[in-house]
């Protein structure tokens, strides 16, 4: 990871806008109307987010109107009520990725460490964060590079969720565990639709930290990137990495994505190879 000190600045200027600090001056008139319009519940949920009562802060925006729910910023502020049920602490994040990548560690075992304790409830707001963000646009380049930023690292954060609430890691020690398969579809090792989710979290990553040309995870997403086009020779199709719907993966697809887990790439090198070109690494 290049630039370590420059994207831990960009992050901490970055966090408050998109984790919840409230921004600019308290509209008076807010503070002192009715606490049922759509403004003030906005910046109720605002105060909630400072305070990390991330569950309020959800039912501040949901008792918002449609068409206050459907305003950008809404969107953001909700996003980030839900990546906090996570558990994404986007500064802690973004060093630990740094940190690891520095001293050699692959993603999966970075974001499993960061996400061991995960539960399917924590799966299921990472993607409620990601639904908000990509209801803005599911086109990156129409999306802001802060909003860009932060879907890449609630993407991470939904990956890492995974890791810890699947069969990856059982027992929750932050390593995977050895009766791990991961080319078995089942809820004891990981099914197909988990595994399905991880695909669209890297690809929406990628996509997300390209538009916003920013360096952060830069290392990551090159490896990656030379990943798709191995994954897409390997597997005899075009255009793996611009998946964006769980359901965009075919059966050959999810089975290269099941063999990235256990490959030497972003995995875990469990099978002691790169995933297109060890035997032992395939999910045949």
């Amino acid at each position: 990871m290049r630039n370590l000190s420059n994207i831990i600045l960009i992050l901490m200027f970055l966090s408050p806008m998109i984790m919840g600090a409230s921004s600019g001056c308290p509209n008076l008139f807010v503070e002192l109307s009715s606490k049922t319009t759509d403004d003030a519940l906005l910046y109720q949920a605002r105060l909630y987010l400072d305070s990390r009562d991330y569950d309020l802060a959800v039912t501040a925006i949901e008792s918002m109107t449609t068409t206050g729910k459907a305003v950008r910023e809404t969107r953001t502020v909700l996003a980030s009520a839900y990546a906090g049920l996570c558990g994404l602490e986007l500064i802690d994040l973004a060093k630990s990725i740094a940190d690891g990548v520095t001293a050699g560690t692959k993603l999966y075992p970075i974001l499993l460490t960061a996400f061991a304790t995960s539960t399917r409830t924590s799966v299921d707001n990472c993607k409620l964060a990601e639904d908000q963000l990509l209801a803005i646009s599911t086109t990156a380049s129409e999306r802001t590079d802060d909003e860009n930023v932060f879907l890449a690292f609630v993407e991470f954060a939904k990956l890492g969720a995974i890791l810890g609430a699947t069969g990856v890691d059982a027992d929750d020690d932050a390593t995977i565990d050895g009766a791990f398969d991961p080319c078995t579809n089942d809820a004891t090792n990981i099914e197909d639709l988990d595994v399905q989710h991880i695909g669209t979290a890297l690809t929406i990553a990628l996509a997300s930290l390209g538009a916003s040309g920013s360096s952060v995870a830069s290392d990551v997403t090159t490896t990656f990137s030379t990943v798709c086009s191995s994954l897409d020779t390997a597997l005899g199709t075009t255009g793996f990495c611009d998946q964006t719907s769980p359901s965009d993966f075919d059966a050959n697809e999810v089975k290269g994505l099941r063999a990235l887990i256990k490959s030497n790439e972003i995995g875990f090198n469990t099978c002691g190879g790169a995933v297109a070109s060890s035997v032992p690494c395939l999910c045949l």
